[in-house]
């Protein structure tokens, strides 16, 4: 009778460890992508070209998704129960890291192309970049016009088109110019910013901008820009 009760208290304890045991050595592991916009795909990955795409096979069906580096947001193998772990641990560190503010500079020099003559233009800026989408910030320039030279003092704001390494955005940005050149200066335009270290990218940007003189004559730019932000 002993023996009985000590086997079924012995079976009673080992119990939900044998069950746990159990669905972890039968839980599948295969090759997972996780995508940005939280959509798994499970399967057999058989080509991983670094830095541009991921091939794989689901495993359902056998149908094969090629899917561009920068839509993944995590490549690994393990079961359903870390997935999710995983997937809630990423879903924080975003809002986390959507709520950081962080200090940034801008700095850029090209030519203002006019109807009648090119001038060369130099500019930096400071601000911040909130969400990692949208920059505001003031700065000062320096603009050299045939025998004068213009400083233009302005505010800007940017938006980001998130792509990766790669960032699209648009900017607008107003200001008024002092020295030799005086009046209201405003700016728009469309650029480029491809990331070159985790702190920093160079900047190709294209735009139009007015500038007011005192001698209530407008002067009209094709603004061609290259520059670093970090």
């Amino acid at each position: 009778m002993r023996c009985l009760l000590l086997s079924l208290t012995l079976f009673v304890i080992l119990m939900p460890t044998l069950v746990y045991s159990q669905a972890q050595s039968s839980e599948e592991y295969d090759d997972v992508i996780l995508l940005k916009n939280g959509a798994v795909i499970r399967g057999k990955i058989f080509e991983n070209v670094k830095g541009k795409k991921v091939k794989i096979e689901r495993k359902d069906d056998g149908y094969i998704f090629e899917v561009p580096r920068n839509k993944i947001e995590l490549i690994t193998t393990v079961g359903d129960r870390q997935l999710e772990a995983r997937k809630h641990q990423i879903l924080i560190e975003r809002e986390e890291k959507a709520l950081q503010v962080r200090w940034e500079n801008y700095t850029h020099l090209g030519v203002l192309m006019g109807e009648k003559k090119d001038i060369f233009s130099i500019s930096s800026m400071n601000g911040v970049l909130i969400e990692e989408s949208y920059f505001v910030g003031a700065g000062i320039g320096w603009d050299n016009y045939p025998n004068a030279v213009g400083i233009p003092i302005f505010a800007e704001f940017l938006k980001y088109i998130p792509w990766g390494s790669t960032n699209p955005y648009l900017y607008v940005d107003a200001g008024y110019s002092l020295i030799d050149v005086t009046g209201y200066t405003l700016g728009a335009g469309a650029g480029i910013a491809v990331g070159v270290s985790e702190q920093g990218a160079l900047i190709g940007q294209i735009g139009y901008r007015v500038q007011d003189t005192q001698f209530d004559v407008k002067l009209n730019y094709l603004s061609l820009m290259v520059g670093y932000n970090f």
